[in-house]
């Protein structure tokens, strides 16, 4: 497939790409985070790591298929990408108040449904079919036992452009 300009009427549709890409990277420093506050806590064992391990390599997988996708378009698209990172992560660090290893867990999960919804939003267009398989996290990361905080809401209103 060619890449595909965006027509006047795809408009409202590229904000919400960019949005789902940097959640992606987001995902990739918070996954980070998780295994961290997993590790400290004494819950990275078993079926935890096992499952852990699963989630840690789809999103590094889809962070540098998103990563290489942008740097072909242009070296600036990448850029740009690693400073709309920068500027979300720091919004979600400062927004979400939970204690470890809660405040990475539900950071994960929500980032992972952020993604989902995003891209559903975008289907048939600009559909990013490798982010698909982060959907699966939240089922993934269930048996370590944290509870799901729901903290969609907060992140999305954090990170909303000024």
């Amino acid at each position: 497939m060619k890449p595909r300009k965006p027509r006047p009427e795809d408009e409202r549709l590229v904000p919400i790409a960019v949005r789902m890409l940097t959640y992606v990277a987001c995902l990739n420093y918070a996954v980070c985070d998780l295994e961290t506050e997993l590790s400290d806590a004494g819950l990275l064992r078993q079926g935890v790591k096992r499952s852990f391990r699963m989630v840690q390599e789809r999103v590094q997988q889809v962070h540098q298929q998103a990563y290489v996708m942008l740097d072909k378009v242009s070296g600036d698209a990448a850029r740009r990408y690693n400073e709309q990172l920068e500027w979300m992560w720091g919004r979600i660090d400062e927004a979400v108040l939970l204690e470890a290893p809660e405040r990475a867990y539900n950071i994960v999960v929500a980032l992972a449904r952020l993604v989902e919804n995003a891209n559903a939003a975008l289907l048939g267009r600009y559909d990013f079919a490798p982010a698909r398989v982060l959907s699966q996290i939240p089922g993934l990361l269930a048996c370590a036992g944290i509870e799901d905080r729901h903290v969609d809401r907060i992140i999305e209103i954090c990170t909303k452009d000024e």
